[in-house]
């Protein structure tokens, strides 16, 4: 296995993570798709969006993520840089929703190594916060 796709519809325990762990190898994920509920739960426990980088820290070869969902709607500004910053550096492909322009930033700044990046983003207005 090469490729999982996780999808993120009820708060999902960091525990239920680490247990996949037993079953597949995670050390050979090279392609990994996240995908996000649009819902309101994440606003009182964001936490397993941010403990999940423990997951990837595992995924020693995973070299492409996307992520998909409009988090921004249902999690703060500051959860959300959160997210940024355990994007692992050594991507080469990245698929992720963006709001603010200044998110461009955050998201260079720490994979060094992009090859392609697709930024996704459902609103109308696009903000240059």
């Amino acid at each position: 296995m090469n490729t999982i796709h996780l999808e993120f519809y009820e708060v999902w325990p960091l525990l239920s993570l680490q247990t996949l762990s037993i079953f597949i190898d995670i050390s050979r994920i090279v392609r990994m798709i996240i995908t996000l509920d649009d819902s309101t739960r994440y606003k009182s426990n964001p936490y397993p969006l941010i403990d999940s980088d423990i997951f990837m820290e595992q995924a020693h070869n995973l070299s492409s993520l996307i992520i998909k969902g409009d988090f921004h709607e249902y999690i703060s500004d500051q959860i959300t840089q959160d997210i940024y910053l355990f994007l692992p550096r050594r991507l080469k492909h990245l698929q992720i929703s963006i709001v603010h322009l200044y998110q461009i930033i955050l998201i260079l700044e720490r994979c060094e190594n992009l090859v392609t990046i697709k930024f996704d983003n459902k609103n109308k207005e696009f903000c240059e916060k």
